[in-house]
């Protein structure tokens, strides 16, 4: 299909555009109102955002999950959403931006890491140059600035 994709590039730097914007204008809030407060109205407002998507999934095909998934969708809407917004408003609030940014490149390494674990799977040289090339790159970002 032609334009595809630019039309795809383009919906990726919308979204690069509103997790920025998201970023600054949920800072500001914390600083108002703290991160526990932000991060419970964000992950509530965005749960509420996601109820027409979810009806009209179900209308086309219903599924009941077990407790399984019902597991599944309480961590990832507790711990991974709600836990992780307020983490990361909490580092911008006690952290320079570019230090507390750097956490955020530590996310797909524990990730790869745990389903390398989880599933048995090698990790092999391309991941460990990967590794230290974020390491590194976290590592340049927070050494103090020279003026």
């Amino acid at each position: 299909m032609p334009g595809a994709g630019f039309a795809g590039e383009a919906l990726v730097l919308l979204s690069a555009i509103s997790i920025a914007l998201s970023y600054v204008m949920l800072a500001e809030l914390t600083a108002a109102h703290g991160a526990a407060v932000v991060s419970a109205w964000s992950s509530l407002a965005g749960a509420v955002l996601l109820l027409p998507a979810a009806a009209w999934e179900l209308a086309a095909a219903p599924r009941w999950p077990g407790v399984v998934g019902i597991a599944v969708v309480l961590y990832l809407g507790a711990l991974v959403s709600a836990a992780g917004l307020w983490l990361w408003l909490y580092l911008l609030r006690v952290l320079p931006a570019r230090i507390a940014a750097g956490a955020q490149y530590f996310q797909p390494l524990v990730g790869v890491g745990a389903s390398a674990m989880l599933f048995g799977d090698v990790l092999g040289v391309p991941f460990a140059v990967g590794t230290a090339l974020v390491l590194g790159g976290v590592v340049l970002t927070t050494l103090p600035v020279r003026r």
